[in-house]
């Protein structure tokens, strides 16, 4: 945080209240100033019941009556609500309906985030160029949160660049990830990676990841860096 350049933005995603999460977000505000977004929206499961339900995702695109999606939608604009069931719908129709429903909160949580750090930058007067601006994502965990949610962000941001993950300053929840060497990431196309690692055995170690190439217009103004 200290070495980040004045073109450079932290937007900082909380993970519970404990002292080193306080402490992380004390010093990133210290240090940073108006250039840490520290986004708080809390996120809403799906009613648990919805699992039972023989094909849910598509009860959820076809029954407004169905119980508990008012609650699950309430803090959804309308704009933003008929643009994710038109994305939903796509999806479904190239892929089938045959979802997790958690994936809905992923959806939902990470439009919602995105607009957040869009008002937030307009609000401190950051300007950036969504063209341009490149990003990376690090944090708890590198294949799992820092990986999957920050997929979303990026169309939703506009982003034209991919948020390339950070092994070094991310932590792993796969335990022969823990004190494995990161050797080399590599582009395989527009939005594959290829992360290769030296275990603490010396075993070989490769994963396979995706990353976002491209994104929609944004709204924002375009130059902060993120």
């Amino acid at each position: 945080m200290n070495r980040m350049q004045p073109d450079e933005v932290l937007v900082l995603f909380p993970i519970g209240g404990g002292p080193a999460m306080r402490d992380l977000e004390q010093h990133a505000t210290a240090a940073l100033g108006r250039r840490c977004i520290i986004v708080r929206r809390g996120s809403r499961d799906p009613p648990a019941a919805w699992a039972a339900l023989p094909s849910p995702i598509k009860h959820f695109l076809d029954d407004s009556d169905l119980e508990g999606k008012a609650e699950f939608l309430q803090d959804v604009p309308p704009g933003v609500r008929e643009a994710l069931e038109s994305e939903i719908r796509q999806a479904v129709r190239a892929g089938g309906a045959d979802w997790n429903i958690a994936v809905l909160e992923v959806i939902y949580h990470s439009r919602l985030c995105a607009m957040d750090i869009q008002e937030e930058l307009q609000r401190r007067n950051l300007n950036w160029n969504a063209q341009t601006v490149r990003s990376e994502a690090f944090g708890e965990g590198f294949e799992q949160c820092a990986m999957t949610w920050k997929q979303m962000l990026v169309p939703y941001l506009g982003l034209a660049r991919p948020a390339e993950n950070v092994f070094k300053l991310s932590v792993s929840g796969a335990p022969f990830l823990a004190d494995a060497k990161l050797q080399e990431r590599v582009a395989l196309s527009e939005d594959i990676r290829l992360y290769l690692w030296v275990g603490n055995t010396g075993q070989k170690i490769g994963m396979y990841a995706r990353v976002v190439p491209t994104g929609r217009p944004s709204g924002v103004r375009p130059c902060a860096r993120l």
